[in-house]
């Protein structure tokens, strides 16, 4: 299977990391100039806690029209999705799938509606990374990717690419319900990105702050309001205990939001809190919580 990951951030650079030291054929792609260098030279270094490897990956400016790619992974920002999604349109074959495995609210669909939903992937993935250098990037934990059908029941289409994917070193399963999963994830980095990036830490430091229950609580409660409204239910109790595992596995990883902020980069808190107060508001219900997080975190941005 001939794989295109779009995008050379931290996942970019994890995802077709792994698949290329597992043996697949995969291409990177990079719109920065200095990135496609650096790994066209030196390939891309991965670092955990027990080795450290170095991976020869292509990585390239352009697509090239038609180009046969039978996957492409998507794992840019979310608000770069919109002009990556028209790029894709333009440039793939009309056979290349497309697997959206980015953080926030709305990427599978902007995809769909310029590709056709026939051809996407909504997908959620816990494998944690931070980007030490430009090619360089740090495995803080081998996490589960979990990937669907963007309508109906899982078929054998998406079966073998979630195959292909745990054959490749990026261990991945199928969903009967992605985006239920979807759902949670926007739980899982609404609360983990903000806070880290409000307060400069690692996922490790939520742990040691005191009454930090009662503040993910509070800011769970109303992205489940939220996400019933949707029709997707959720227990409390249940999101805050997989949430505060998740943070535990995760405990050495700097969140992307933080990354973007200690890098003076634009981060994706429009997709999280930010969309979770848009569509709480189109309902007439207020999340202070969410909302205040977005504005911090926007101010932050801004310095």
């Amino acid at each position: 299977m001939e794989i295109l990951v779009v995008g050379a951030g931290a996942l970019g650079l994890l995802i077709s990391g792994l698949i290329a030291h597992n043996g697949g054929h995969v291409t990177l792609y990079s719109r920065r100039p200095e990135a496609i260098e650096h790994i066209s030279k030196k390939g891309i270094r991965i670092i955990t806690d027990n080795e450290e490897y170095v991976v020869r990956v292509k990585c390239i400016a352009s697509i090239q029209k038609d180009n046969y790619y039978e996957l492409a992974i998507v794992t840019v920002k979310s608000y770069d999705t919109e002009t990556i999604a028209k790029l894709l349109a333009e440039k793939l074959n009309s056979q290349t799938f497309v697997l959206s495995l980015q953080n926030g609210l709305g990427n599978a669909e902007i995809l769909a509606s310029h590709l056709g939903k026939e051809r996407v992937f909504p997908g959620i993935t816990t494998q944690a990374s931070t980007r030490l250098g430009i090619n360089e990037v740090y495995h803080a934990f081998n996490g589960l990717t979990i990937i669907g059908e963007y309508d109906g029941p899982p078929t054998e289409r998406v079966r073998r690419i979630a195959d292909f994917l745990s054959n490749n070193g990026v261990t991945c399963i199928v969903s009967e319900n992605i985006w239920r999963e979807i759902w949670f994830k926007v739980m899982v980095n609404s609360v983990i990105n903000p806070l880290t990036a409000i307060m400069k830490i690692k996922n490790e430091g939520l742990l040691k702050i005191s009454s930090i229950e009662l503040l993910i609580k509070d800011i769970l409660s109303e992205i489940i309001s939220v996400a019933k409204l949707y029709g997707y239910e959720f227990n409390l109790n249940e999101c805050y205990e997989k949430i505060i595992k998740i943070i535990q596995d995760t405990r050495n990883n700097k969140s992307s939001m933080l990354q973007d902020i200690e890098n003076k980069r634009r981060t994706e808190i429009d997709s999280l809190n930010g969309m979770i107060t848009k569509l709480a508001e189109m309902h007439g219900l207020e999340t202070p919580l969410n909302r205040a997080l977005t504005i911090f975190v926007k101010g932050i941005e801004e310095r």
